[in-house]
């Protein structure tokens, strides 16, 4: 079996809805692009040398935790967002990494895939509505 190499990097700014940038989360946000960082670094290096060590990272987005209790900065109680993963769902990514390694995975993947491409196409639609009221169409031929 191979050697497995984890980090969890629970990126704010990667969540969905993402939490904004903001002057209180920089020591947060360079820690978390460090990590994320030193882990494709890892990868690559050792896939040469060490090809029975994989190294991935996995991206849980908010996950349902205390965390917020002790957080500084007023970080809310994640276990009230409606988005927040629960923590089963972060440890069965974690066990299918360690069974079947790829470099980075996401929680849950294919919901985080549809929020994403929901929120292209809602904004798409925005901009072409929008196009369409300002050249005057009207929807008749």
């Amino acid at each position: 079996m191979p050697a497995p190499a984890l980090s969890l990097a629970a990126c704010a700014e990667d969540a969905v809805p993402p939490i904004p940038f903001a002057p209180a989360r920089s020591a947060y946000s360079a820690a978390k692009a460090a990590v994320n960082s030193l882990m494709t670094s890892l990868r690559l290096e050792l896939r040469q040398e060490l090809p029975g060590v994989h190294v991935s990272t996995v991206l849980p987005g908010v996950v349902a935790t205390e965390f917020g209790k002790n957080a500084k900065h007023g970080v809310p109680d994640s276990r009230a967002l409606p988005y927040a993963q629960p923590v089963e769902d972060v440890a069965a990514l974690i066990a299918d990494l360690i069974a079947r390694p790829r470099g980075r995975a996401r929680v849950p993947p294919l919901l985080g895939w549809i929020r994403k491409a929901m929120s292209r196409t809602v904004r798409r639609a925005r901009v072409f509505a929008q196009a369409r009221r300002s050249s005057g169409y009207t929807g008749g031929s």
